[in-house]
């Protein structure tokens, strides 16, 4: 069954960040996480999905001043690492964080909820005039006993002209 055009013209995108201790994370079967990206994708709503390796694996690439540097590990020291994600159609916040919810790990971990920039063409940075050198904003959403918890927003960085 497709998805209708019209429908899919109407939703935003949002990447929900799956975040956990990675034993917690590690403790969990591929089967429910597996069972419930396919419910996602049956409905429409998943666009994309994908868990990553042990954060042991990472690699950190830093330019500064025209020089690169290559790290072995994570950007910074951390219990909870980014385990996935999840790229998702959505109406609007509240359907994105209500899926987001039911994300298997958000009841080990959390679920950061963004919403995707489109990218502008002919070299701007894509962010309006008014929003540039601002603090960005994006909503966590963790589940602990079947109860939603939702921790408002959390400061992701300030952004000038990226």
């Amino acid at each position: 069954m497709g998805v209708d055009a019209a429908w899919r013209r109407t939703r935003l995108k949002y990447i929900c960040l799956v975040y956990g201790e990675e034993d917690k994370i590690g403790g969990m079967t591929d089967d429910e996480c597996m069972a419930y990206d396919q419910t996602l994708r049956n409905s429409g709503r998943c666009l994309a999905s994908e868990a990553l390796q042990p954060v042991r694996t990472a690699t950190t690439v830093r330019v500064r001043k025209g020089k690169t540097t290559i790290t072995d590990g994570p950007f910074t020291e951390t219990k909870e690492c980014l385990a996935g994600f999840y790229l998702i159609d959505a109406a609007d916040l509240k359907e994105a964080t209500q899926i987001a919810s039911e994300i298997p790990p958000a009841r080990v971990g959390s679920i950061e909820v963004r919403p995707v920039r489109e990218v502008s063409e002919g070299g701007g940075s894509g962010y309006p005039a008014s929003e540039q050198g601002t603090e960005k904003w994006s909503f966590c959403v963790s589940v602990r006993n079947k109860g939603v918890r939702r921790f408002g927003t959390r400061k992701c960085g300030i952004l000038k002209g990226l």
